[in-house]
């Protein structure tokens, strides 16, 4: 009787966490728990040797980036790459790199060699 109560428990366990009594004990059941172990999982994206077909990758268009790092004040434009390493990741040449104020964005702003990043004037003292 007792055997009885806890086989019942016990398949009442397993069904409930998706397996049945023979997959538990080994047997040929075929269960779901047993075949989605044996299945490798789902893919998160395409494999490293597949290109992203037109339903795939980013749904809004980027700007296209060259690889080659540029100036990012308006109307310069210039190569950074023969530009040290601190030019090159402030994305700030040279010339405006000193400069007291130049357009970005349609903004006067000025290059903070504190921060690396360029603020509007009203954040430098005069």
């Amino acid at each position: 009787n007792t055997a009885a109560t806890s086989g019942s428990a016990e398949r009442q366990r397993l069904r409930l966490i998706g397996m049945d009594a023979g997959a538990a004990s080994g047997g040929s059941g075929d269960s779901g728990e047993t075949a989605s172990m044996s299945r490798e999982p789902p893919s998160v994206g395409p494999s490293p040797h597949q290109s992203p077909g037109p339903s795939q990758g980013r749904t809004s268009p980027l700007p296209v980036r060259t690889g080659v790092p540029v100036c990012q004040v308006e109307e310069c434009a210039k190569d950074l790459s023969g530009l040290t390493t601190y030019h090159q990741r402030c994305r700030i040449c040279d010339q405006h790199i000193k400069e007291p104020e130049f357009l970005r964005g349609g903004i006067l702003q000025r290059f903070c060699q504190q921060c690396g990043r360029c603020h509007h004037l009203d954040a430098f003292d005069s």
